[in-house]
């Protein structure tokens, strides 16, 4: 297992939209994340491999190609395939911002994308996250991406 991460320590907590962490992951078998009650909202797409996640009480099979995303405030519960495991790019976020464009353009209950390709604007994403600049510019930067994304 290896991850390249960036993180961030959010230092307004009534900003619109903040970024807690980004980056990409390289998964084994053993791979595995619990959040209850998830603080924040989670978004990954699939480069390669597959995974099972659990949202509260639905479940299903990411696989490559594939987007999903989490909800904050409900149970996270996810892990790679011992046999296929993920190869994954991904972003938490938290904010109203991100709860009133999910609810905006009527995916706010949509959790799982099959097979749509949106790789280069979660590359967008991460690699806008890495410039330096300051927090609150990054920030608004990866809302923009987040927008086009939605």
């Amino acid at each position: 297992m290896h991850e390249e991460i960036t993180a961030f320590t959010p230092n307004n907590p009534a900003a619109p939209f903040m970024i807690l962490m980004t980056g990409v992951s390289y998964c084994d078998g053993f791979y595995r994340i619990v959040r209850p009650a998830s603080p924040f909202y989670c978004m990954e797409y699939i480069y390669r491999g597959k995974g099972y996640v659990t949202l509260n009480t639905s479940s299903f099979t990411a696989k490559k190609g594939d987007i999903y995303i989490l909800p904050a405030g409900q149970d996270q519960y996810y892990y790679s395939d011992s046999r296929e495991p993920w190869i994954k790019i991904w972003f938490n976020i938290s904010g109203s911002l991100v709860e009133n464009l999910l609810e905006t353009y009527g995916i706010k209950h949509l959790f799982y994308i099959e097979g749509l390709d949106l790789s280069g604007l979660f590359e967008e994403f991460l690699s806008t996250a890495k410039q330096s600049a300051r927090q609150e510019e990054i920030y608004d930067r990866c809302a923009g991406v987040f927008l086009r994304i939605v």
